[in-house]
């Protein structure tokens, strides 16, 4: 590949862009020498040009190194200067101006090595750093001073380590899940689901860091399962519990069960611990369905009565079962509750004289142990209190249905979950 030297300092014309200057000594100018010379292109590569100098060159002279060398689209232009030194301080001025005591001989002889050397200069390319392809030549490269760059994987973690991740992890799984399970009100899930994000999170970046070689394939799932169970999944259900579509622990953990994220980290810890080389302590919930269950009309829930002549008649109208309750006026936990199933009525007999208030819930899929419902529940009570009185001639009976009716006579309030009496 050919190189051309152009116009020298002064030459008439604009001057094109110098990408570099390369200094040589007075004996590399007469006898030639091969220079690196490091650019910057427009697309950012830096790289090493290899210059082969003529004989013969002039101080100040232009090499044209063409386009092909790959560099950009345009040709390189290095510049040669003279470097001075200390036995030669005056320089070495131009191949056309000899220094003093050089013969007119010997000035003939540099310029026809000279115009010789114009068309055989070859240049080398070596590229110090890949860069993304050539680009557009919007500006002329510049001179710098680069080293190689180096790039640094950092060392896989030791199983030693990614171990003691993986057991702070199923802690943390256990723990929240646990709290999660345990929750008796659907505000007991929100604080349990946030919990249990926020130490997810903290255990998390544990498995950003390069998973040793045995790992890795795994560990890329965990990372994502954990991604999605604490930017997505999680917030659904604590979504779900504020909106009271899932009222207790295990209707949440059962939501939870059958979420994507959950079945992705079933497969990720299943992929870690095939071999055993790595051990996984935490008990993930199975897949579970929700549940379906009631109790028979009439059933006493809390309580009891065993005296006294009142009545109280109740219709669930509804379109789920639900329970009915009576406190004591002044007191904290109901006196009776019966569980009265959709569509049925029940009549509550020997209710003792005095103050009631009255208070329902009603939701699918009854947790007997719990005393509520676990899903779509609903926490009511009647806003006026029912007075039980008997007299040698009377008594007192009270009908209430459980659905809005348009003659209908009593109005009700929500109450908190963690208040209801039951």
């Amino acid at each position: 590949m050919m190189a051309h030297i152009t116009d020298p300092v002064g030459g008439a014309g604009a001057m094109p862009n110098v990408a570099a200057i390369v200094r040589l000594t007075t004996t590399e100018l007469i006898s030639g020498a091969i220079k690196p010379v490091t650019v910057i292109g427009p697309d950012g590569a830096v790289r090493v040009v290899q210059v082969r100098i003529p004989p013969g060159a002039a101080d100040g002279c232009l090499l044209r190194v063409p386009s092909a060398t790959g560099l950009s689209g345009d040709d390189l232009y290095v510049r040669v200067r003279r470097q001075l030194g200390p036995t030669d301080p005056t320089g070495y001025r131009s191949s056309t101006s000899p220094r003093p005591g050089q013969s007119r001989r010997r000035k003939r002889l540099l310029a026809g090595v000279l115009t010789a050397a114009v068309i055989g200069v070859v240049i080398g390319l070596v590229v110090a750093n890949q860069g993304s392809g050539p680009a557009e030549n919007t500006s002329a490269p510049i001179a710098t001073e680069s080293t190689q760059p180096t790039t640094t994987t950092p060392p896989p973690e030791s199983a030693a380590d990614y171990q003691q991740a993986l057991t702070a992890l199923a802690t943390a799984l256990n723990t929240g899940l646990a709290a999660l399970n345990n929750a008796q009100t659907p505000q007991a899930i929100a604080t349990a689901t946030t919990d249990l994000t926020t130490a997810l999170q903290q255990a998390a970046p544990a498995f950003d860091v390069r998973a040793p070689a045995n790992a890795q394939t795994a560990n890329a799932a965990l990372v994502t399962a954990l991604q999605d169970l604490t930017g997505t999944d999680l917030g659904s259900i604590s979504d779900a519990a504020n909106n009271e579509q899932v009222c207790l622990g295990p209707a949440a953990t059962a939501l939870l069960s059958r979420t994507t994220s959950l079945a992705q980290l079933r497969t990720a810890i299943a992929g870690l611990t095939t071999d055993a080389t790595y051990q996984f302590g935490a008990a993930l919930p199975a897949v579970t369905q929700d549940g379906s269950r009631s109790a028979a009309t009439g059933s006493i829930v809390t309580g009891g009565v065993h005296h006294g002549l009142g009545q109280l008649t109740i219709t669930n109208g509804g379109s789920t079962d639900a329970t009915v309750g009576l406190v004591r006026d002044q007191g904290d936990a109901p006196m009776v509750t019966v569980y009265v199933g959709q569509g049925a009525t029940y009549i509550l007999d020997h209710v003792p004289d005095g103050t009631y208030q009255i208070y329902v819930t009603s939701g699918d899929d009854w947790d007997s142990g719990a005393r509520l419902f676990s899903r779509d529940c609903l926490f009511q009570q009647f806003d006026d209190t029912m007075d039980f009185t008997t007299t040698s001639s009377e008594y007192t009976t009270y009908t209430i249905t459980l659905t809005p009716v348009l003659d209908g006579n009593a109005t009700e309030s929500t109450v908190d979950p963690g208040s209801f009496p039951h």
